[in-house]
């Protein structure tokens, strides 16, 4: 190490903030830089990680500032060439995205030498994020990160995706540092601690993994998480009233709603991978928007009606998800993969109130997975027609024809094709609520290039869930 004639290290004394430079002066000729260490459990969670201090002896400052220089160099060699850019949201969650960068991202810039190698952009608005990602002059930067919840990430992938020139802008590295009031992203990339999706994002080591268009009134975004509706996103909206509690802002949200629980009805139609194959589009079609092309789905096409799975019952929960975790403690798919070019959908037909309030209580086991009234299957495209929520199932009622036409029946209870003005519901992009409409859903696999963990492992959710419920909770409906 250069001048260095003894190498040793201690844990830290200080807190990050008192780290300003990649070295420091300590009496009688030692100096000191950091590191850190990253530990995992027997269960193979990433526990926070520990800043140790590595002294060494050097005849003086040059010479010791030369010895650390060596080792960033081989550690970031394109650290002097290109900035990592930071896209902060200030009022996301419980407001600790600012704090959570000067008291840890920042120092740990100063310790890896990017001090003046980086940039902070903080979000104004809804969509702010979006608008940076669309306007971003992409090779001037090495990776860019968001310090936020879901929604800001969600948000800077519609805006990578929806440039003309989407297919080069989206070979940027895309990271994210959790600092929101749910950061289910960071969870399902093992990035539980701020220190580690810092690190993350210096070492840029980068995953393609799947991302989904869904269009609304023939308008076409994109997003990287999950679409919901029912139960989880009545709580998941309603809560957001209870953001400065934290993650407890469900539980609250969930007993509330409760109190008048909703059911929900949607015609849901779903293309499995296993039949994809036969429903493509005609090659000669004309996609109308930018970003990646469309295989089985088409703002002014029905052709979703001839898929060959069809559902319309009483839903108490709905979610669609391209990961393990929609939050940072609720499984809700264990086998999914970030890159299998697929979503998982999980619903409930008759659970109840019960019932539902034991899988928000018991979410981080999954343990709802084992329900009879839960259902699951994984599509590479569907579509949701939903209708008014009602409080109380109609019972001996047969909503709808076999054909699928509405029934007389029906028709005396009010029930509309069509979601009504009278009831409307909620329904959830990401944790952002969207238009109550029916939305085209479509997996475009392995296009973001995301910044994951060297030590990322997807199998372990899936082996843990296994061995917890001995293989229940797995099958498929379709």
């Amino acid at each position: 190490m250069g001048m260095a004639s003894r190498l040793y290290a201690c844990v830290t004394p200080s807190p990050y903030s008192a780290v300003v430079d990649t070295i420091s002066s300590i009496p009688t000729g030692i100096w000191a830089t950091f590191i850190l260490e990253v530990v995992k459990t027997p269960l193979g969670d990433t526990k926070k990680p520990v800043l140790r201090i590595i002294k060494f002896r050097s005849v003086d400052a040059d010479a010791a500032k030369t010895a650390v220089d060596t080792v960033l160099n081989k550690l970031y060699p394109d650290r002097l060439e290109k900035k990592i850019l930071f896209i902060l949201n200030p009022h996301g969650g419980v407001k600790k995205a600012k704090s959570c960068y000067h008291d840890t991202i920042f120092p740990f810039m100063c310790m890896a030498g990017y001090r003046d190698h980086h940039q902070l952009i903080e979000t104004q608005a809804p969509m702010h994020a979006t608008k940076i990602a669309q306007t971003l002059d992409v090779n001037q930067y090495k990776c860019a990160t968001t310090i936020s919840g879901d929604g800001v990430f969600h948000e800077f992938i519609n805006g990578l995706f929806t440039r003309t020139d989407w297919d080069a802008a989206r070979r940027l590295p895309v990271g994210i540092i959790g600092a929101g009031s749910s950061n289910a992203m960071s969870k399902n990339l093992d990035l539980n601690f701020a220190e580690l999706g810092t690190l993350a994002t210096l070492k840029c080591h980068t995953k393609s993994i799947d991302i989904f268009s869904y269009t609304q009134n023939n308008t076409r975004m994109f997003s990287h998480l999950l679409v919901m509706f029912a139960f989880l996103a009545d709580i998941d909206i309603e809560s957001d009233k209870y953001r400065y509690i934290g993650t407890s802002r469900f539980i609250l949200a969930a007993i509330v709603r409760l109190f008048k629980f909703r059911n929900y009805k949607a015609n849901v139609h779903i293309l499995t991978a296993e039949e994809a194959s036969h429903y493509k589009l005609e090659k000669n079609a004309v996609q109308k928007s930018v970003g990646p092309p469309s295989l089985y789905t088409s703002a002014d096409s029905q052709a979703y009606k001839n898929w060959p799975i069809h559902i319309n019952p009483y839903l108490q929960l709905f979610v669609a998800t391209k990961h393990p975790y929609i939050s940072s403690d609720f499984l809700v798919a264990p086998s999914i993969k970030s890159d299998d070019g697929q979503m998982q959908i999980v619903w409930s037909e008759d659970m109840g109130a019960q019932k539902t309030l034991l899988a928000i209580l018991d979410q981080e086991t999954g343990k709802f997975l084992t329900f009879d009234s839960t259902r699951q299957a994984k599509a590479v495209a569907f579509v949701i027609e939903p209708e008014p929520y009602v409080y109380k199932i109609p019972k001996n009622t047969q909503d709808f024809a076999g054909d699928g036409s509405q029934s007389s029946a029906a028709k005396s209870l009010g029930v509309s094709r069509i979601a009504s003005t009278r009831n409307p519901g909620i329904m959830d992009v990401s944790g952002e609520e969207v238009s109550y409409e029916s939305i085209t859903v479509e997996v475009h696999p392995k296009m973001l290039n995301c910044i994951v963990p060297v030590w990322l492992d997807q199998q372990r959710w899936e082996k843990q869930f296994l061995e917890r419920f001995d293989g229940r909770g797995t099958k498929l409906y379709f």
